[in-house]
């Protein structure tokens, strides 16, 4: 599928086909999380980073339940994805979490819950994809739980080496940067911030 943030279809029209055939890869618009990533007790900690550095940036999203294949030639891989009774009402309490994940909390997040297929389905019975659709906050920087501001640089989150706001050091995006120059957007990120370590 040769798709980018802006051709993305609504997330509210998104099935298990149309997920599995997204691009493999990393990127700055779309990220990838095996669905243990959600049920781990700590998940809200790297969520909080994720958050923050792109409601900061250009917004995002990203899918629990599917990872990059480790051969290059075959699709992204549906891991069996997420227990539909991880929480009662998992899209709703979503909602409510994730946006209090960051100071100030966001204004603006969607959800959406990827159900298995009649047939054939990778997901497993009960189970189900968890999208998340952050857009570019309109009121950054957002600050998350480790009281730092992240921005995304590629498909790499960095972090603010001091406490400033980022929308005063904010490379504009893309798509109103005519004759956009990569190198020099590149110099900025290493001028600016630092990457985050695992």
């Amino acid at each position: 599928m040769d798709v980018s943030a802006g051709t993305l279809k609504d997330i509210s029209l998104w099935d298990e086909d149309y997920v599995a055939g997204l691009p493999r890869g990393e990127f700055d618009w779309l990220e990838y999380k095996a669905s243990e990533k959600l049920t781990d007790p700590a998940w809200t900690h790297d969520m909080s980073k994720y958050v923050s550095a792109w409601a900061n940036y250009d917004g995002s999203y990203i899918i629990f339940g599917l990872k990059n294949p480790d051969d290059e030639g075959r699709p992204l891989i549906i891991d069996g994805g997420i227990p539909g009774s991880l929480k009662p009402n998992l899209s709703d309490w979503l909602d409510d979490v994730i946006p209090r994940l960051v100071e100030p909390p966001l204004q603006k997040l969607t959800t959406w819950l990827i159900h298995p297929k009649r047939e054939g389905s990778q997901i497993k019975p009960g189970h189900v994809l968890v999208a998340v659709h952050i857009p570019q906050s309109e009121i950054a920087p957002h600050q998350a739980l480790d009281h730092k501001y992240y921005q995304r640089g590629g498909p790499e989150t960095r972090a603010f080496e001091t406490p400033c706001n980022p929308r005063h050091h904010r490379a504009p995006p893309l798509s109103q940067t005519p004759h956009y120059d990569l190198n020099s957007h590149r110099r900025w990120l290493n001028e600016t911030v630092y990457v985050l370590e695992a």
